[in-house]
């Protein structure tokens, strides 16, 4: 088959399955904002089924049999705040799409992408994701239906934010800004965090930013997660079964069903790279189920008095867990005063080894925290990311390692990598030289 048959192919499989996204029976959806949610179970499958965002702009097509195991689908049509590049032009809306497949991982069958744009040029054009490990966006093979205004793509990722991108033509006007440079801006208004606080050792606030707004706070979630365990730690040396449900997506270590691995590397795989698989199984070795450890979490933020905080579940991948900058700097403040805390939150590289089969394999996990590699010096901290939350981190640091003064600070919704700039800004400008 041709690569032009293919393409028509697709298109006409498409406006097939689309009619299905209306028909079918067996498939769960819920809406929450601008997200569309569907779990699609093996009847459905076997059919196929199309999802559409929910401004009908965004098609992912499952093609029949093309997955084996019920499937939960996640499309958000976002306004997204990742730069572009300065050569390209957005022609469509953003979205997030995310498969939620029983194994994580790159998908062994690809996705097929289709979504409308609403230019007219003869720009070249094509489907860009984000690549939130190198930063940039990477453009995908495209098919273009100029009639129709629709570009095709495949992908191997489960998760990735979209766009539509083309060349900018020549008499593009360039984007000046309307603030002369010379009116200096307040220290919050130089923060794109929504959200922002400094304070000292003692509690004393320093500066703050809409401190008590109620925010999604993503990995920052852990924190709690981590001292609960603590609390119920069975011991270091104890080993844990993987398990699939473990392996929820995002950051994870390349862990499989029935891989055996201690307790005190998936501590380190949780606070030293954010792993969310690793923070699964650290919550299921205290025994007890996930309704009973998020429970404890929400029982031990209210028994500090912290109102505004709540978690729906360990890891941070839900909007649901939210805090305020002033919450999570109490609960800064009180997990970090344990070493193992200090020790994995400080360490840039933490060897992760663990067993498949008779194999003792290891895999080597970086600290999201890109403030270690500064010239502060760094005693604690933790980063967070979702779409819904933002970029946030949480630092702690002195400017030298002899000075005496240590300072807390914390930013919640900032933009794309904005986070490290300014935390790093914060602590400069209140740490005394």
């Amino acid at each position: 088959m041709s690569e032009n048959q293919k393409f028509i192919l697709i298109l006409t499989a498409i406006a097939v399955f689309v009619f299905a996204l209306f028909q079918a029976t067996n498939a769960s959806a819920y809406t929450i904002n601008s997200t569309r949610i569907l779990t699609l179970d093996q009847p459905t499958l076997q059919k196929g089924f199309t999802i559409k965002s929910l401004d009908d702009n965004f098609w992912l097509p499952i093609f029949p049999n093309q997955y084996q195991t019920p499937i939960t689908v996640k499309i958000e049509h976002i306004n997204s705040e990742t730069p572009i590049p300065e050569n390209k032009t957005a022609i469509s809306s953003h979205y997030i799409y995310d498969l939620k497949l029983p194994v994580s991982g790159i998908l062994s069958k690809k996705a097929t992408l289709a979504v409308k744009y609403t230019t007219s040029t003869d720009e070249e054009k094509a489907i860009y994701f984000y690549d939130r490990s190198k930063e940039q966006w990477r453009a995908l093979t495209t098919k273009v239906d100029s009639e129709r205004k629709i570009a095709i793509a495949e992908t191997i990722f489960p998760f990735a934010e979209i766009v539509v991108l083309e060349n900018k033509t020549a008499t593009t006007a360039p984007n000046v800004s309307s603030i002369p440079e010379n009116i200096p801006r307040s220290l919050s208004d130089q923060l794109t965090a929504q959200s922002a606080i400094v304070a000292d050792l003692d509690g004393n606030i320093i500066f703050e930013k809409n401190a008590d707004q109620v925010r999604p706070i993503a990995s920052l979630t852990k924190l709690i997660t981590a001292q609960v365990f603590v609390e119920n730690n069975p011991g270091w040396d104890k080993k844990v079964t993987i398990i699939e449900s473990d392996n929820v997506g995002g950051a994870s270590i390349p862990l499989e069903p029935g891989d055996l691995i201690s307790v005190k590397n998936l501590f380190n795989a949780t606070l030293v790279g954010s792993k969310n698989n690793a923070t699964r199984a650290l919550m299921r070795s205290t025994g007890m189920t996930e309704d009973q450890f998020v429970a404890k979490m929400n029982a031990l933020v209210q028994q500090w008095g912290l109102t505004n905080t709540s978690f729906v579940e360990p890891t941070g991948l839900s909007e649901y867990n939210v805090s305020t900058a002033r919450e999570m700097l109490e609960i800064f403040k009180r997990t970090f005063n344990k070493f193992d805390f200090l020790q994995a939150t400080t360490t840039y590289w933490s060897e992760i080894t663990y067993k498949r089969g008779n194999e003792v394999r290891s895999y080597w996990c970086q600290n999201t925290n890109k403030l270690l590699l500064r010239d502060l010096y760094i005693t604690g901290g933790k980063t967070g990311y979702t779409t819904e939350a933002g970029y946030n981190l949480v630092t702690r640091a002195r400017l030298t390692k002899n000075s005496s003064q240590e300072l807390i600070a914390l930013v919640l919704g900032a933009k794309i990598s904005q986070n490290y700039e300014e935390v790093d800004l914060l602590l400069h400008k209140f740490l005394n030289k």
